[in-house]
């Protein structure tokens, strides 16, 4: 009984492993396009950046995150799409990556200062309240951290960046490659 208790639950994570693919493949005559697990991506004519997350081809859907930055945090969503609601997918083809690298550590100032100022407010009067001036550690890691964090995904959306526009519906239509 001990051995068949964590062989069902392998195989149960095992299967669920097999229905989310992390490259999406279409071709379109002679042509192939593989979208792979952190690729910017457009949805139909919608004009927010996404990050492609995967695709099942048992529900037919892709899944994607959205990542949005607000001025105290970063708002991470994972949205899914049915392929028939697709119409067109663009693909960023720019080397997101350099630029990313470059605007990297001044995006980090970006997303501290404003947290900064106002966790330093709230930690000073903590530390006036409580008179221990070693409460104000875990708010700086904490914002720190946050910065480090999120700083990456907000560069790498910088930018108008070239797409390459691939249609999913019509005469012109690109197919999903099969298994």
């Amino acid at each position: 009984m001990r051995i068949i208790i964590p062989l069902i639950v392998f195989n149960v994570l095992y299967a669920n492993t097999l229905d989310n693919k992390n490259i999406f493949e279409i071709s379109r005559g002679n042509n192939h396009v593989v979208i792979q697990k952190g690729q910017q991506i457009k949805i139909n004519d919608d004009k927010r950046k996404l990050f492609f997350q995967g695709y099942s081809p048992v529900s037919n859907t892709i899944t994607v995150k959205d990542i949005s930055y607000k001025v105290l945090y970063t708002k991470r969503k994972k949205l899914e799409y049915s392929l028939s609601e697709i119409d067109r997918i663009q693909l960023r083809l720019d080397n997101t990556f350099n630029r990313a690298l470059l605007l990297w550590y001044p995006n980090i100032f970006v997303h501290v200062v404003p947290q900064a100022v106002i966790g330093g407010i709230i930690t000073g009067i903590a530390v006036v309240i409580t008179g221990h001036p070693n409460i104000a550690n875990p708010m700086m890691i904490y914002i720190v951290g946050n910065g480090f964090i999120n700083s990456w995904p907000t560069a790498k959306k910088v930018g108008k960046g070239e797409w390459l526009s691939i249609s999913l519906k019509g005469s012109n239509a690109w197919k999903i490659a099969d298994e």
